[in-house]
């Protein structure tokens, strides 16, 4: 499911000439949804339950899992 909202977000960024795709953010009753590509083999998927006061750097995050694959 991950792998094609990635797809989806990425493709529509590309079609609407509206710069380049970096995440993905979900917001739902029970948390949050984050997706974020991880090279070109993974995808980072982080669940949140609450995003108040923690921030990441989801993007650096990403890169080095990147790289451990």
């Amino acid at each position: 499911m991950a792998a094609a909202l990635l797809c989806l977000a990425e493709r529509s960024v590309i079609e609407m000439e509206k710069g380049e795709f970096d995440q993905i953010i979900i917001k739902w009753n029970k948390g949050y949804f984050i997706v974020i590509p991880a090279g070109l083999k993974a995808i980072l998927f982080v669940y949140l339950t609450d995003i108040r006061g923690i921030f990441f750097d989801f993007k650096r995050s990403s890169e080095r899992f990147a790289k451990l694959i």
